[in-house]
Parts: C-alpha cells; structure tokens; sequence
C-alpha cells in the first residue's frame, strides 16, 4: 500500500521563508492504473424466485441501501457510500520528487486515496508557488443487479456499478519571485469528481485528464458473492 513518503525531514519554514534561494524543481511521475479483467456474472444453482429471494435478505443486512425492487424486471438497485476508495478504483500512483538547496523531498501516493504530499507549480506572471496539499477522497455509487433465470435450477446473476469518486484538494500555497524571494502565502481548495463504470474507465476529474481511474472489480466480486450466498 503506497502512502505520502517523506524521505527527508526537514524544516519547512527554512525552506518557505528564505528572503532569496535557489528555486526549487520538482520532478514528477504517474504510473497508470492497471488492466483488471472483468467477470461480473456468476450463476447459481437455485431456481430464479429462490435466488431472488436469497439475494434480497442477504442485501438487506449489508451497508448496501436498497432503492428499488422490480422483480417482474428482474432488476435490483442498490447504493452505497465507502471512505476508502483505494481499495475499489486505481487511478494509478503518482510520485513527486522536490530538490531545494541539495535538500530532496519524495512523496509517493494512490490517486484514488486520501493523502498529503507537496507539489509545484507556476502561475500566468511568473512566479512559483510551493503548495503543501491534503487530498481527502470517498466513493459513492450505485450498482444495478440483473437476475437472468437459466433453467429449472440456474440462474445467473450480474452486476453493474456506477461509481462517483469525490476528491477534496486543499492546503497552502507558498509564492515566490523567480529569483527566489518569498512574497505570501494563501489557503487554496478544489473539488472534483470522477464518474466511471464496472466496464467503462473514465479520466480523473479536474485538470487531470492524463490520470484514467478503473473499478478494481472489488466491490463487483464482494456483491455478487453476497447475492449468491458465499458471505
């Protein structure tokens, strides 16, 4: 599990406050998300009316919130709200490596999750600003639930989620003269949001539309096996 990594400890108001020093450089990389193979059917070996059954009351006693029942549909949906959602989409690993004053600074960590890490950037006139960022993310979503009878004793059952990635970027930016000189400091916040599919990657809301997110099939699997009885 990757987490903010802060290979050197240092003094930060060393580093912010210094009337004129050498400009920092950051070296930034991103590892894409990686291809999950999709397997959102499964069959149970249960009549359609007794697996819809079973699928009902095992849902009802899970964090899943039911809003709808159709059966002459043969159609469930469900939503869901969870605060980790690293452990259910992969938007790949970003990692930032900050060089100031032969001083380094490493930060490595999972889009998807909730982290801290530093970065750089520059604005329209000029200057350099040294942010000092809090990444707070949570997914929510729902997930369609199709029953398919097969026969007498067969039924096949598959899911489809529909996730909202919630990311909530806040912190300090830090400004600078090219030279190097401080000028101030201010709090900044962004939010965004990233909406993607069981079968469908989507690009990771706000200006990043080089990062692509991925259901991890995760909660795919942990819901069908509730639905045919293996939890």
């Amino acid at each position: 599990m990757h987490t903010a990594k802060i290979v050197v400890i240092y003094c930060l108001v060393g580093f912010l406050y210094g009337c004129a020093a050498p400009r920092a450089v950051e070296d930034y990389s991103h590892t894409p998300a990686s291809e999950y193979s999709i397997n959102k059917t499964r069959n149970v070996k249960l009549g359609f009316d007794e697996a819809w059954d079973a699928a009902v009351y095992s849902l009802s006693s899970t964090f899943y919130t039911i809003n709808n029942i159709a059966k002459e549909s043969r159609i469930i949906n469900v939503s869901f709200r969870l605060s980790d959602p690293k452990k259910y989409i992969d938007c790949g690993v970003s990692k930032r490596v900050i060089t100031y004053d032969k001083k380094t600074l490493e930060f490595e960590y999972l889009v998807a999750g909730s982290d801290r890490y530093d970065f750089l950037w520059s604005t329209p006139e000029g200057y350099h600003v040294w942010a000092q960022a809090e990444r707070d993310s949570s997914v929510s979503g729902v997930a369609n639930i199709y029953f398919v009878p097969v026969a007498e004793n067969d039924t096949s059952i598959s899911v489809n989620i529909n996730y909202l990635l919630t990311t909530k970027l806040s912190g300090k930016n830090y400004t600078y003269r090219n030279s190097g000189e401080y000028l101030f400091d201010s709090n900044f916040s962004n939010d965004f949001e990233t909406e993607l599919t069981t079968n469908s990657p989507a690009e990771l809301g706000g200006d990043n539309s080089d990062v692509i997110c991925r259901s991890k099939q995760v909660l795919e699997d942990q819901l069908l096996s509730i639905l045919i009885g293996e939890q």
